[in-house]
């Protein structure tokens, strides 16, 4: 009889847990990226070619009504998966009290645009004279203080319950996409040479890192499999990690922060013009670049270049070789067509190059051999599977694992046909545990 009991009641909880995860992968799927990119596009909602103000109306409500739907499917994936686990943190906050909103920071996730609105509302631009968000130095972006703006804990339970009064705001990026944003940006290029590279550079000659008087070392030729494999290791012992490649969760963690808007990577311009428009902001778009690529070339040039007048790094590269490391990283991101060849006049005149006569010379090429947003798009996601796939099989399976929370949370795929391509096998199993 008590056996019978026991049997019941085990059947029960497998029953309710299975029935949750199939809650979550649906909802998985109706906000995956290939969903959001075939069931909700902008020429899906009803425009009437008809004149008037009924008309405008209308078409301003089904766009609002499409993008709080949205909004409303990613809430309901996260509260569904915080029933499963809802460990870590939250910290890097920012909030502008006048609009009643704020910004739980996530690095490599569209954070330099956020960081500049809210530095530009707040007005910690470190210049008096700054018309625009987008004319803030990125170096003040990022490392500049916040004397108006002030800083908040949420550990701290006035802070806490003052942010839970705001709209809050979270972005979420595919942790594959994240990771290789780190890699180009600041391992490929000179950023994280000093600090990072070193501990990686030790490990390579076996040589402990942090000793008293030890000399630091060039750290530009640290490969894509290096720096997985320090990631998996830092994040697998749960310290020496960095902001830039910690998991989501434990950054930003949805289940306490309870973000009311969750932007996505692959939908960023579109949410943040939206969500801008519902807290009152528009206005701060008013001065925006006419083109946001000229714009994103021009700020990682001229950071880059700043980045070169350091003692360290003038030791370890040289102007010609960065604008050639800066152009294969265009490449991959897809800013410029593989197919470009290297302008001609910063290959010979080297030492005349600045940082706008570089950009200057990137448009002409971007300008002479165009290439279309799908192609844009193709070329970046090609680069960056290429280099999952080089990755032994025992170090990639490992990046499931470690952001098993995000890819939960926010429903990317934790084993994309396109960087498991050449483990199928493995793959197909995997897919039916998760």
């Amino acid at each position: 009889m008590l056996f019978a009991r026991l049997v019941r009641r085990n059947a029960i909880v497998v029953i309710c847990t299975c029935m949750l995860f199939v809650v979550i992968f649906q909802n998985t799927v109706i906000d995956s990226p290939e969903y959001i990119y075939n069931e909700y596009r902008l020429q899906d909602i009803p425009i009437r070619k008809v004149k008037g103000r009924n008309t405008i109306r209308e078409v301003d409500q089904n766009y609002s009504n499409y993008m709080e739907d949205i909004f409303s499917t990613r809430r309901k994936r996260i509260r569904d998966a915080c029933l499963l686990d809802t460990s870590g943190r939250v910290q890097g906050l920012m909030i502008y009290k006048a609009a009643n909103l704020s910004y739980c920071v996530v690095p490599k996730a569209g954070c330099t645009f956020w960081k500049r609105i809210f530095r530009f509302l707040n007005g910690d631009t470190g210049n008096s004279g700054i018309i625009s968000p987008f004319k803030i130095n990125r170096m003040i972006v990022h490392y500049g203080s916040y004397k108006n703006m002030g800083r908040l804990s949420f550990s701290n339970m006035t802070d806490r319950y003052f942010v839970s009064k705001t709209n809050r705001l979270l972005v979420a990026r595919d942790p594959y996409s994240r990771l290789w944003a780190v890699y180009l940006d600041k391992f490929f290029l000179p950023d994280f040479w000093r600090s990072h590279g070193q501990v990686i550079l030790r490990k390579r000659m076996k040589e402990p890192w942090g000793l008293k008087g030890q000399r630091k070392i060039c750290a530009g030729d640290i490969s894509f499999q290096e720096f997985i494999s320090y990631v998996i290791a830092t994040e697998s012992r749960g310290y020496g990690g960095n902001e830039h490649w910690v998991p989501i969760n434990r950054l930003c963690n949805p289940c306490k922060f309870n973000p009311d808007f969750i932007s996505t990577m692959e939908t960023f311009t579109r949410d943040a013009k939206y969500i801008l428009r519902k807290v009152g902001l528009e206005r701060v778009l008013k001065n925006q670049p006419h083109s946001y690529l000229k714009d994103e070339l021009h700020m990682l040039i001229k950071y880059n270049f700043q980045l070169l007048k350091e003692k360290f790094n003038k030791k370890c590269t040289n102007l010609l070789t960065l604008c050639k490391r800066l152009w294969k990283v265009f490449q991959m991101n897809g800013f410029i067509s593989s197919n470009a060849p290297f302008p001609e006049v910063i290959e010979f005149r080297p030492t005349l190059v600045d940082a706008q006569l570089f950009c200057d010379e990137v448009m002409k090429k971007v300008r002479a051999h165009k290439i279309s947003r799908s192609e844009r798009w193709k070329q970046k996601r090609d680069a960056m599977e290429a280099a999952y796939r080089k990755l032994p099989l025992s170090l990639l399976r490992m990046i499931p694992y470690i952001y098993e929370h995000d890819f939960r949370l926010f429903g990317y795929r934790p084993y994309p046909s396109g960087i498991f391509k050449n483990h199928t096998a493995y793959k197909d199993r995997l897919d039916q545990i998760v």
